[in-house]
């Protein structure tokens, strides 16, 4: 018997052809796919293709799963810092994609940087530089905007997104460091009074964070970022490192990680740019183990790089 055309005939779609249906939606936001993402498909491609429905999408909603992978593509390829607004539109056209999947988006990137359950949604979104108004950019620098000759900027400051771009660095800093997480931030700009530019990057920075990185790392003498040693850890450094080349890692090594942090399961997808060149990939080859340790950069103390 020939099992697609007694499908053809009682007007059905079985599940192979489905799911091969809902990759040819979603196959356009892969183009160039960061592994994190390309991973997420074929995960959701093998279980499209038992008739599931996985994080809700289901085998029956093309449009669902197009608009979804639309939106993860576009903070993969640095869509971070636009409003919920913004980004829908320029991900699939409409203003309130991204409202309507929300729930798809959410619990797929969950997956892909192992973010527990008790971080809500919109924690989640903000950490990828997602909300409903950007926050200001959080900075310790000396620097000038038009009318203001010089700011201190210590312990920091913040500027909204507008300013950055007249942003200009005042004078020559030892080093910029980078830091992922806001009480890791606070600490250091607090603990270590010296001389060095800081710049939180609130999770995924946004494009705002980026020109401001930019700026600042051409009036110092080394750039370094200071994040979670874990799955998401390791990929914000990746992003960062494309905006800045030699950017280093600071207080992100294995053993840290083994002596302070905790057990932890691996995750193969990390294993292209653990063989890859970049400054974190003795990291990330670290976390491809199947048993490996993560550490949240929180239980360290500050410290100046070095």
């Amino acid at each position: 018997m020939d099992a697609d055309a007694l499908a053809s005939f009682l007007g059905v779609q079985r599940y192979g052809a489905r799911a091969r249906r809902l990759h040819e939606a979603i196959a356009p936001a892969l183009s160039g796919a960061v592994d994190w993402l390309s991973g997420l498909a074929e995960h959701c491609s093998a279980r499209w293709a038992r008739g599931e429905a996985p994080f809700g999408l289901s085998p029956d909603d093309p449009e669902a799963a197009r608009e979804t992978f639309q939106l993860l593509a576009a903070l993969a390829q640095g869509g971070a810092g636009r409003d919920r607004r913004r980004l829908s539109v320029e991900a699939t056209g409409r203003t309130k994609a991204l409202e309507e999947r929300r729930r798809h988006v959410v619990a797929l990137l969950r997956r892909a940087f192992s973010i527990d359950d008790g971080v809500g949604a919109d924690d989640v979104l903000r950490s990828f530089g997602v909300s409903a108004f950007l926050p200001p950019v959080l900075l310790r620098a000396s620097f000038a905007l038009p009318g203001v000759p010089e700011i201190a900027g210590a312990p920091y400051v913040g500027l909204p997104e507008e300013l950055i771009s007249t942003m200009r660095p005042t004078r020559r800093a030892p080093y910029l460091l980078l830091i992922e997480n806001l009480a890791s931030f606070n600490r250091h700009v607090r603990e270590q009074r010296d001389e060095g530019f800081v710049l939180y990057t609130g999770g995924f920075p946004s494009a705002a964070v980026l020109r401001a990185a930019a700026v600042l790392a051409s009036h110092v003498d080394g750039v370094w970022h200071w994040g979670d040693i874990d799955p998401g850890g390791v990929r914000i450094f990746a992003l960062l490192e494309e905006a800045l080349p030699g950017l280093k890692p600071h207080l992100m090594d294995p053993e840290l990680a083994m002596t302070r942090g905790r057990e932890a399961d691996g995750e193969p997808a990390l294993a292209v740019l653990g063989a890859s060149s970049s400054a974190i990939a003795p990291v990330a080859q670290f976390l491809t183990a199947d048993r490996t340790w993560t550490l949240e950069q929180e239980s360290l103390d500050p410290q100046r790089p070095a």
